[in-house]
């Protein structure tokens, strides 16, 4: 006889985010679920069970949990054994976001061989000489970690004939160098041995003369089809080349009315973000495993154009709670889509 109220674990990286997490989510009591967070240190494998947190009659509670039907992975890591091994008990695709700590350049490399590759900036592994032979045609280019998120690591360099700069997160206060041995031998000690990537700079719309982009969510409905839920606009500081730390945030509505006066032209701008976010999301979902959501980066210059700038894995969530002048509209469906997805996939 089968379980009439499927169990669903909501798997985060540690203890701290266990009560977090389960906050945003626990209230939605008109799905027929059972509702626990875990920790991958709260399983054990030999007894086959796990102990996690949940809500019940206004109480946290922490308790033994039989393995669940299926898992919402919100990890934050790049190997996938975790899932594997999970679904050995739990069953075959009932763990969805299997990585969530994306390869950019593996990310980059598939979206290349598709329809999307128009919407790439030009990008390769970091060597020296790869960023010399760049720098000889660009004259500006973005180093990034090939790994990493939140701005971390993230620099724009530049040449000029007899001089080069290093500027991080700011266009102020850069570093110059005017012997090329120097300039090379403090990024290299700048990038450890962390692997990065060279990117040619995204033509970037902007508000006030602070830069802007786009994060996209998309999830999965409880049809098992890719959706764009919701689009914030981050509004840099002025002379920041990078969101990360943003200054404002926007309803995607609202910064695309501001940028494009024609109603005609903002409506098909709003369309090609929608499409490009959710190709995006199909793409990755049949190449590198199951998925239930992305955050997707945007950039959008004067004429619309869209730039790919890149993909999360794991969606940050509080942007949505900060948009500048109102309340964040439909903010419950970005909690309620992954349990709604979670229940499919338990129930099939």
């Amino acid at each position: 006889m089968g379980r009439i109220v499927p169990l669903i674990g909501i798997m985060v990286s540690n203890q701290k985010r266990m009560h977090e997490t389960l906050y945003y989510y626990i209230f939605k009591d008109d799905l027929p679920i059972e509702l626990f967070t875990f920790t991958p240190a709260d399983i054990n494998w030999k007894k086959k069970h796990i102990r996690g947190m949940r809500r019940k009659k206004g109480q946290w509670k922490k308790q033994k949990f039989r393995f669940p039907d299926a898992v919402y992975n919100r990890c934050y890591h790049k190997n996938p054994r975790l899932i594997r091994r999970l679904e050995k008990y739990i069953g075959s695709r009932k763990c969805f976001n299997r990585y969530t700590r994306f390869d950019k350049w593996t990310i980059h490399k598939i979206l290349f061989k598709t329809g999307l590759n128009k919407h790439l900036p030009e990008t390769c592994l970091y060597t020296p000489s790869q960023l010399n032979n760049r720098l000889l045609k660009e004259k500006k280019v973005i180093v990034k970690p090939r790994y990493g998120g939140l701005g971390d690591g993230v620099y724009v360099v530049a040449s000029t004939e007899n001089k080069y700069k290093i500027y991080y997160n700011t266009w102020l206060g850069e570093q110059v160098f005017h012997n090329p041995f120097s300039f090379y031998t403090t990024l290299h000690q700048l990038k450890g041995r962390e692997q990065y990537l060279i990117q040619n700079m995204l033509r970037m719309s902007k508000l006030d003369g602070r830069v802007i982009d786009m994060r996209i969510l998309v999830q999965k409905n409880k049809n098992k089809q890719w959706t764009m839920t919701k689009g914030v606009s981050r509004v840099a500081h002025h002379h920041s080349f990078i969101t990360n730390l943003s200054q404002e945030i926007w309803d995607l509505k609202e910064i695309l009315t501001t940028l494009f006066d024609d109603p005609l032209k903002r409506s098909v701008v709003s369309q090609n973000i929608k499409k490009v976010s959710i190709e995006i999301a199909k793409t990755l979902d049949e190449k590198i495993g199951l998925l239930g959501e992305l955050g997707i980066d945007l950039a959008i210059d004067e004429e619309g154009k869209i730039g790919i700038i890149e993909v999360n894995g794991r969606s940050q969530k509080g942007f949505y709670h900060q948009v500048k002048g109102k309340d964040c509209e439909n903010i419950e469906l970005i909690y309620r889509r992954p349990l709604e997805y979670a229940y499919v996939l338990a129930k099939s």
